[in-house]
């Protein structure tokens, strides 16, 4: 593969970049996880202590709960749902997996295209990073909305525990 030697900073800029995103979108799964599991926790707690929910605002409140842990859940559920959308484009794409798969007979063809001489690497790596900019983003505002959920509902549970217990 030829490339040249001013080619190589720029493209080892754009990898870095490519990797510092696709760990925004670790992070972000990894907390989603984390409310996923935090959701059915809370959803364990309220069913303990709402079993014999008496006056009418207790019911209500342990209603209310049940629909923001379970909102909660829906959101966090929903930013790990893989988006796998292709429409293929005019440039000839060589990162994205999805083309990789769709575009390309098999290795021997996908190896000759990314080997032809003239070849401009950053462009894919460029598109690339936008793509997964926008994933990141997307499960980031999901997981917000599921911990704003998750938190409300946690004060609710708070006080429907408290009322039970010390009544």
């Amino acid at each position: 593969m030829r490339r040249r030697a001013t080619d190589l900073p720029r493209l080892e800029v754009l990898w870095r970049q490519l990797e510092n995103v696709n760990a925004l979108i670790r992070h972000a799964d990894t907390k989603l996880t984390t409310l996923i599991a935090f959701a059915g926790v809370a959803g364990g707690g309220l069913f303990v202590v709402s079993d014999r929910a008496d006056p009418a605002w207790v019911v209500f409140f342990s209603a209310l709960c049940g629909l923001l842990i379970a909102a909660s859940g829906v959101l966090a559920l929903a930013a790990l749902l893989p988006r796998r959308p292709y429409r293929p484009g005019r440039a000839t794409e060589h990162i994205y997996f999805r083309a990789i798969a769709k575009e390309y007979e098999g290795p021997d063809a996908y190896t000759a295209s990314v080997l032809k001489d003239g070849v401009d690497l950053s462009v894919n790596l460029a598109r690339q990073i936008q793509i997964n900019a926008v994933i990141a983003d997307r499960k980031f505002a999901l997981s917000s909305g599921a911990t704003l959920c998750l938190m409300a509902a946690g004060l609710l549970l708070a006080v429907v525990a408290g009322h039970q217990m010390f009544g």
